[in-house]
C-alpha cells in the first residue's frame, strides 16, 4: 500500500470515528490535528475529501452533544475549513 493510499485510508477512518461525539476531543486536540490540516490542503482529492468529511462529522457530533440542531460557527483559531468555504484557515 502506498503512502498516499495509507493517508487516505487513515483520513477515511477518522471521518467514520468523528461521527461519535466522544471522539471529537481526541481527534481535534490529539496528534490527528496536524495530519488533518495537511490532508485538507493536499492536492489528492480523495485525501482532502476524507479530511473535509472528518471536519463536518466533528461539527455535527459537537452540535449533537450540545443539543443543537446545526453545527456551531467555525473557530478561527482552529485547523478546520472556514465556514463560508472561502479556503483553508492558514494559522
Amino acid at each position: 500500500m502506498s503512502t498516499r493510499s495509507s493517508a487516505s485510508q487513515t483520513a477515511r477512518l477518522l471521518a467514520l470515528l468523528a461521527v461519535d461525539p466522544a471522539a471529537e476531543r481526541p481527534i481535534r486536540h490529539g496528534r490527528w490535528a496536524p495530519f488533518l490540516a495537511a490532508a485538507l490542503a493536499s492536492d489528492d482529492c480523495k485525501l482532502s475529501s476524507h479530511a473535509a468529511r472528518t471536519h463536518l462529522n466533528l461539527l455535527s457530533a459537537r452540535a449533537a452533544r450540545s443539543g443543537g440542531t446545526r453545527p456551531p460557527t467555525c473557530d478561527p483559531d482552529h485547523w478546520t475549513v472556514m465556514c463560508l468555504g472561502a479556503g483553508l484557515n492558514e494559522r
